[in-house]
Order: C-alpha cells, then structure tokens, then sequence
C-alpha cells in the first residue's frame, strides 16, 4: 500500500526482484495515486518475472525513475 507523501516528488515505491535495489531481474512501480495492489500475479518486472513472491527490495523514487508501474 503506498498512501505516503515524500518531499520533493520521492512518492512512488519502486519494487526490484532482486536484493539490494539490482535492476538485473527488472521491477515495478506503485504510485502513490495506486495506493495498493491486491494481486501481485497480475503484475510482471520490466523483464517480464512475476511480481508475485518475487519482491526483494524496494525504495522510494520519483516517478521519472520508473518505466514500469503496478496495477
């Protein structure tokens, strides 16, 4: 659920399969307008890996650091 609000534009939540916010497997983002996701098997990384029990890391970013976004 992404209900925060983040100084300076930093209010979307970005969603990395692998750990330490590596961009190898890809990720998805959630935008603050989203609010949540109520199932991740719906959504796929940029790479195209299912977001479902896929999720190891994530971090807040500005809406230009994301290509992809969650539904």
């Amino acid at each position: 659920m992404n209900t925060g609000t983040y100084s300076g534009g930093w209010d979307v939540v970005k969603f990395y399969v692998d750990a330490n916010y590596s961009e190898a497997q890809g990720y998805s983002c959630l935008k603050r307008s989203e609010i949540y996701v109520d199932d991740l098997s719906r959504n796929a990384s940029t790479t195209g890996h299912t977001m479902n029990n896929s999720i190891s890391s994530h971090k807040w970013v500005t809406r230009s650091a994301c290509a992809k976004f969650m539904s």
